[in-house]
């Protein structure tokens, strides 16, 4: 069956495009800068995000072509595994995508209440079952908006995108006019100073270091899969 552009199980592309950095953007990418400065000069930085990125821009193109070639595999990751390798595979590959989706979903919700306490210190981690019930309530609310279609769905992440964009904006904006210091970035540029060893009595190597700070960034990328 064709599906016209104004029917409703359709969406346009700026809210797709808001899907795909909704599923990306998570709680690791506003730890970036501590984790990699802990690991890897800037560069050894510059190194591993552009390997890390070219190597998404591939992964990315697979999914493209898939969906080219099959058009009609239209589940995802796991309809891809099913028909290239069976159902046993497909099946496990599908149950792993979700109860690794419901962990993080689980985690990203107890970290927004762990953020709230610092606001409200009800929430803090003295009173877990609170949170417990908080996380649950959260998770549920989103489930049914979820359900609703994805229209709604669509919606919902379109806002949640724009909530996530607005800080690291606003980080770029202030590191570009007020906080960027180039003597500092270009001190040590290739970290040949005792900083980046493992056990502090010893300079990394450039690969240790590229190796070390590229978890961070493929971290950052879970999710380009959608």
């Amino acid at each position: 069956m064709n599906v016209t552009r104004d029917s409703k199980d359709t969406v346009r592309l700026p809210v797709l495009i808001s899907l795909i950095l909704g599923a990306c953007i998570g709680s690791g990418i506003f730890a970036l800068p501590q984790n990699v400065a802990n690991v890897a000069s800037p560069g050894a930085a510059i190194i591993g995000w552009t390997i890390t990125g070219v190597g998404m821009l591939c992964i990315a193109f697979v999914f493209q072509s898939l969906a080219q070639r099959k058009p009609h595999l239209d589940s995802g990751v796991y309809s891809y595994v099913r028909a290239g390798l069976g159902d046993f595979v497909g099946f496990a590959s599908g149950w792993g995508y979700w109860l690794a989706s419901i962990i993080a979903q689980v985690g990203y919700a107890t970290l927004f209440f762990s953020s709230l306490a610092y606001f409200f210190p009800i929430f803090d981690g003295r009173n877990l079952l609170l949170n417990a019930l908080c996380v649950s309530v959260l998770n549920w609310t989103i489930f049914a908006v979820l359900a609703r279609g994805i229209r709604q769905a669509a919606v919902m992440n379109l806002i949640t995108t724009t909530a996530k964009l607005l800080p690291i904006a606003a980080f770029l904006i202030l590191v570009a006019f007020l906080g960027f210091n180039t003597e500092v970035f270009t001190a040590d540029f290739w970290g040949r100073a005792l900083t980046f060893g493992d056990d502090g009595d010893e300079a990394a190597s450039l690969s240790t270091q590229v190796k070390g700070m590229m978890l961070f960034t493929v971290w950052a990328f879970i999710g380009v899969e959608g």
